[in-house]
């Protein structure tokens, strides 16, 4: 981390510019690579962005540490393209991620993350007509930035205790003491900020809003410290921050559940590698795990609106129907569609190598069901 943060405070013309000018050029420049595919195009692309390195004062040898993580990626993309389509087609999508992904990773390496998250705030203006603060949006992010080292903290204790207990390999008697200290701190965080009265009267991400949904963006974050599982010959690999993502929604609302998600990706996009296996920057948002990013924010949504509305009503049947609905298709969907957009494969394709994911998926939805109802039995007023 002090490695960029040194590479932020450079000097070139690139350093000095905005980051809002940054993105806009990165969305430009993105979508110039997906509308317009030729070979000669995306190569010109691609000594641009390396000519970019180079004027920002970084040798050749950056780009490389950029893709080296996935390289194995850019030979799967192109052998299948290869196969499916023609040797042409094959590099086109190989040259195109190497481009997003080091333009990405430059802005990262060019961009201290106070000044990301100031940009985020401005852009958060337009959202003020309905009824949101960008200032609590802003606070929400750095208060899951501060957050993240106590709950690896708290991790840790649990994971000890529990290793005590000879427990150390059951992720529901790691996960479950966790979540209930989340809801505790949560209650009691909440406390010590309305008693400075911040804002405690507000009707509209009020702190006892705020509070939750930063410390389930912060345990989404701390799965991500588990090593993800890669698949042979496949671009996704199964993370267990898909559990957060199936318990932010019941355990927290529609709003809350979904803001946590958002929140959590926004200190993505500043380039904090809280990306299952170390990923970060923008170039996630543009690779093959993009769509079930999207897919994230609406199994969020969706779980939290399907557990609110039948809340009165909640049988073991219909929970486990949520999850499956939530944490499986609402995931799936558009990953399986951004999957077959992005490597040139067809829907169909994408559809039965996304099946890879269901055994695990059904793993976690078991979990996040043991989970959800018992802490709603010991805490029924916690949720939502």
């Amino acid at each position: 981390m002090r490695v960029i943060a040194d590479n932020c405070l450079g000097t070139s013309y690139f350093h000095r510019l905005r980051p809002g000018i940054k993105l806009t050029i990165f969305f430009v420049f993105s979508l110039v690579l997906f509308f317009i595919k030729r070979l000669d195009i995306t190569m010109i692309s691609l000594a641009v962005v390396l000519l970019l390195y180079r004027t920002a004062g970084f040798s050749l040898a950056q780009p490389w540490r950029q893709i080296r993580p996935v390289w194995w990626l850019f030979v799967v993309l192109f052998i299948f393209q290869f196969f499916a389509n023609s040797w042409q087609n094959g590099l086109i999508v190989v040259l195109r991620f190497a481009c997003l992904l080091l333009f990405a990773g430059l802005i990262t390496l060019t961009t201290l993350v106070s000044h990301m998250m100031e940009t985020f705030e401005y852009a958060f203006q337009f959202l003020k007509p309905f009824g949101v603060n960008p200032a609590k949006i802003s606070l929400a992010l750095s208060l899951t930035l501060r957050f993240i080292p106590v709950l690896g903290q708290i991790r840790y204790e649990v994971y000890e205790a529990q290793k005590a207990r000879g427990l150390e390999s059951s992720i529901i008697a790691t996960l479950m003491p966790i979540t209930i200290r989340i809801l505790k701190m949560s209650k009691d965080i909440t406390a010590a900020i309305e008693a400075r009265c911040y804002d405690s009267a507000a009707k509209n991400m009020t702190v006892r809003d705020i509070v939750p949904t930063a410390l389930f963006a912060t345990l989404i974050a701390t799965l991500g410290f588990l090593p993800p599982i890669p698949l042979p010959g496949f671009p996704v690999p199964i993370t267990a921050q898909t559990l957060g993502v199936m318990l932010a929604g019941p355990m927290l609302g529609t709003k809350k559940g979904f803001y946590a998600i958002i929140i959590f990706f926004f200190l993505v996009a500043t380039g904090l590698p809280l990306l299952s296996g170390g990923h970060g920057g923008l170039g996630v948002f543009f690779g093959p795990s993009a769509g079930y990013c999207m897919g994230w924010a609406l199994a969020a949504w969706l779980g939290g609106f399907l557990y609110h509305t039948f809340r009165n009503s909640l049988t073991p049947v219909k929970e486990i129907s949520f999850l499956l609905l939530s944490g499986i298709i609402a995931i799936h969907c558009p990953g399986i569609f951004w999957l077959a957009y992005s490597t040139g494969i067809s829907v169909k394709q994408a559809f039965f190598v996304n099946l890879l994911f269901v055994p695990g998926d059904v793993i976690k939805i078991a979990i996040a069901y043991f989970i959800i109802r018992n802490i709603r039995k010991a805490f029924p007023n916690a949720l939502h």
